[in-house]
């Protein structure tokens, strides 16, 4: 594998991982660094422990962590919108209008209810084109995990800066790797 950052980070960007959802992307990087680890496996919470020269004296522990701004589906109204809640901390004020993906591949858009208690947690929810509450629950499933979608570009004039979501948790991911 090739281990470019940026490209590295692009692929990272496309698995739906919010909190407690994040094993198939670690199952990702554990294919991608296995080839290069004297052992690799996950622990009992989850965790993808790799280790690299287990015998050589000293040891260094670099630490990443892997999940996105998430949601979980909780109910559906009769208009077919899907009624969530977080997974992990949000700012509803920064998310809203941003387009998230289940972890079945439908997607969506957050947003919340305007009035009384806007931009409130109990407000939010994920418009996934569904007419009714019937077509929504074949859509999706109620525990189902979504997570904010956004892609990663280079900016400035030399287009040597990585600018994009979630750069605080998958850059350190992508440095590791």
């Amino acid at each position: 594998m090739d281990f470019n950052v940026y490209d590295i980070m692009k692929e990272l960007n496309t698995y739906v991982s919010p909190s407690g959802h994040e094993r198939k992307e670690l199952k990702f990087v554990k294919e991608a660094i296995a080839p290069y680890c004297d052992d690799i496996y996950f622990d009992t919470l989850g965790n993808l422990i790799a280790v690299v020269g287990q015998n050589k004296g000293e040891k260094v522990m670099y630490s990443a962590h892997a999940d996105t701004i998430g949601f979980i589906a909780y109910a559906f109204d009769d208009k077919g919108f899907v009624k969530v809640s977080n997974l992990g901390g949000i700012n509803i004020r920064t998310v809203a209008g941003c387009r998230v993906k289940f972890e079945n591949g439908v997607d969506g858009i957050l947003y919340y209810e305007q009035g009384e208690g806007a931009t409130t947690l109990q407000s939010c929810y994920v418009d996934i084109g569904a007419t009714s509450k019937e077509e929504a629950e074949r859509m999706i499933n109620i525990g189902s995990a979504c997570s904010v979608v956004g892609d990663i570009f280079l900016m400035g004039e030399n287009k040597d800066m990585i600018a994009g979501p979630f750069l605080d948790d998958r850059i350190a991911v992508a440095i590791q790797m």
